[in-house]
């Protein structure tokens, strides 16, 4: 894997400008947003081929000649491309072949969180793929800067092909509108049916079973390891990889709640967290500037505080496994920490012709947290 070299623009002004150039934010009744594509910005397959050009162009990234590259479907924060390279190809003046494979697929991601969400995606792909390589695709390169005219942040991965669980429950149930809100935020997967040999085959309520224990039992798997973070750098956030040394390490949480719409610059503190009392009172205290006209409000917030202390006092008292604690060499507050995927939903899964779990997707908000808290964020709300 090859992330592309350059430190990170701290040019407040680019990233409001592409921010609000590609996002549209929409205030849900809970307090929290949904983010998605502004209007008709999301690029086509020739954008993104001029877009690769210009890296090869510019000495930024020597990709091999380019065939074809089609747009293979958008999600709410993501767009999926499939890219053909010309076989046997390479730039000028490079000797060896590409490192890229000749067929790839690409993902743009919206840049709600500009860098750091991209980052800790990669982090966390890399991390799960160590023990589910089978399951998890490969990155193969990537810009989280976006050193491009529109600035917009993407990877390159292997080609997985497969079906989306979520499209084999849509044709065995006759599902409402709200019910497919309820099931997912759009995942954009849908586009990898196209490029998947055979066609979709039906699944009924034992392969729906099996396939979520294949599913039960890969999250379980990753949640029982951690990540080669130095003892010391234990903390509740996002993995990140420091790219000089090779190494894991902890860094600011990297989810909705903390960069939504403007809390992306008005949070003060987003991690990464040593103990959990520390996390629970970033979390809540989001809301209180966006709420404090509204006294039904602050003493909604007054009340979850009180509930997630007594959580927090509970869990002091509670045991943890030791075997655990000596395996994993760190924890918080006494808990081991684990990587969680942050949605594993239908729309995330893909499953092939077989009726097998073929790949487990969605990355993006990954967190880094104790066991106890891993659903703290949905109590809160």
């Amino acid at each position: 894997m090859a992330p592309l070299r350059g430190g990170r623009s701290t040019n407040p002004g680019t990233v409001k400008h592409v921010r609000d150039k590609f996002v549209r934010w929409m205030a849900r009744p809970d307090g929290e947003y949904d983010a998605c594509w502004k209007g008709a910005c999301i690029l086509t397959g020739d954008h993104v081929l001029k877009m690769l050009d210009l890296y090869s162009r510019c000495d930024v990234y020597k990709f091999p000649f380019i065939g074809t590259v089609t747009r293979m479907s958008c999600g709410a924060t993501n767009a999926f491309y499939f890219v053909e390279f010309e076989p046997l190809s390479r730039p000028v003046g490079q000797r060896k072949s590409s490192p890229l494979p000749r067929q790839v697929i690409l993902k743009l991601s919206l840049p709600v969180c500009p860098h750091d969400k991209l980052e800790a995606e990669v982090a966390a792909m890399v991390f799960a793929r160590q023990g589910s390589p089978a399951v998890v695709p490969q990155v193969l390169v990537f810009d989280s800067i976006g050193r491009n005219p529109l600035g917009l942040e993407w990877m390159i991965m292997e080609v997985r092909t497969g079906f989306p669980l979520l499209s084999a429950i849509e044709e065995n149930y006759a599902l409402a509108a709200h019910d497919l809100h309820a099931a997912k935020q759009d995942t954009g997967l849908e586009g990898f049916m196209d490029i998947s040999p055979g066609t979709m085959p039906n699944l009924n309520e034992e392969d729906m079973k099996a396939i979520a224990r294949e599913v039960q039992l890969f999250l379980s798997e990753l949640q029982n390891a951690l990540p080669t973070v130095p003892k010391n750098q234990v903390n509740i956030g996002s993995l990140r990889i420091d790219w000089s040394k090779k190494e894991f390490f902890t860094g600011p949480i990297v989810h909705p709640h903390f960069y939504s719409a403007e809390r992306y610059w008005s949070v003060q503190n987003n991690g990464p967290f040593r103990r959990i009392e520390d996390y629970v009172d970033a979390y809540t205290a989001i809301w209180e500037p966006e709420f404090k006209k509204y006294p039904e409000i602050k003493e909604r917030i007054r009340k979850l505080r009180e509930v997630a202390q007594k959580m927090t006092s509970r869990m002091g008292f509670m045991v943890p496994n030791p075997y655990i604690l000596e395996s994993t060499h760190g924890s918080v507050d006494g808990w081991p920490v684990t990587l969680v995927h942050p949605d594993p939903h239908p729309g995330t899964i893909l499953f092939d012709g077989k009726r097998k779990l073929a790949a487990v997707m969605g990355w993006e908000n990954a967190v880094l947290i104790p066991a106890p808290l891993r659903n703290l964020p949905v109590a809160l709300d």
